[in-house]
């Protein structure tokens, strides 16, 4: 799974090569999880960009901007940030 942290703004022109990156890998146990950087205040971009983009992978927010658990847990300091993550399942590597 690769999390990716993004926010509306400036990070989006590599929506398109995160879409074709799922679209292509999405039936072989490969996903790409969104997490939204983004404020309340800026919600409604947010939902718009998701449908603006394209994206069709799974996309979160708890709307707290840079004050995300998450984002904080890996220490993630820019707009686009991606974390490529790989599962354990009782003891045997999981592709």
């Amino acid at each position: 799974m690769r999390s990716e942290f993004w926010k509306y703004g400036p990070c989006r022109h590599e929506k398109s090569t995160l879409v074709k990156a799922f679209d292509t890998y999405k039936d072989k146990n490969f996903t790409i999880l969104g997490v939204s950087l983004d404020s309340e205040k800026m919600h409604e971009r947010w939902i718009d960009a998701i449908k603006w983009d394209n994206l069709t992978s799974p996309q979160v927010s708890d709307l707290k901007g840079w004050k995300n658990e998450v984002a904080k847990l890996y220490v993630v300091r820019g707009d686009l940030y991606c974390i490529l993550l790989r599962y354990y399942l009782m003891g045997y590597f999981s592709d």
